[in-house]
């Protein structure tokens, strides 16, 4: 009996693998390509508020599908309340303090502290706000595109 359940486990987890992976005839789409990215030979450009900048590693954000990208937060900027659409966002602190927070309003009592190698997703359209409030903070973003950025409205 025990040994019908393993050919059976075995049989299964063999078909999604094989439902997972790609055919060996098909060539490798270019996201499927290594990238290997030093960090001596990023190159910066500027994105979202004045100060902050962005490296886009892999894919296109500004298109649907997944994309990677650093994202480099100046000293003691405050990114007010927004949300985003991607549909997936998963990130980690690669260098700095990043002190983060979930809400609708400016709230430093509810931030977290993230030291690098943090590593916290994003629900679709979570309001959140974040601070480099002890120096300059790098993160690496994966998400799923298009992104953008969307400021909550201030309550009237």
């Amino acid at each position: 009996m025990k040994r019908r359940f393993n050919i059976a486990a075995f049989a299964a987890a063999l078909t999604v693998v094989s439902l997972a992976t790609p055919s060996s005839a098909q060539a490798p789409a270019a996201a499927e390509q290594p990238v290997i990215a030093s960090a001596d030979k990023v190159t910066w450009k500027p994105m979202g508020l004045p100060g902050m900048a962005v490296s886009v590693v892999a894919g296109d954000p500004t298109q649907a599908g997944p994309y990677t990208m650093l994202i480099k937060i100046p000293a003691g900027m405050r990114i007010p309340p927004h949300s985003h659409p991607d549909r997936y966002r998963m990130s980690v602190i690669i260098s700095g303090t990043l002190h983060f927070g979930f809400g609708d309003k400016w709230d430093e009592a509810a931030m977290k502290v993230f030291t690098p190698g943090t590593i916290w997703s994003e629900p679709v359209g979570a309001n959140h706000f974040v601070w480099a409030k002890d120096g300059e903070v790098i993160a690496m973003l994966t998400a799923i595109g298009p992104t953008g950025s969307k400021p909550v409205a201030p309550a009237k």
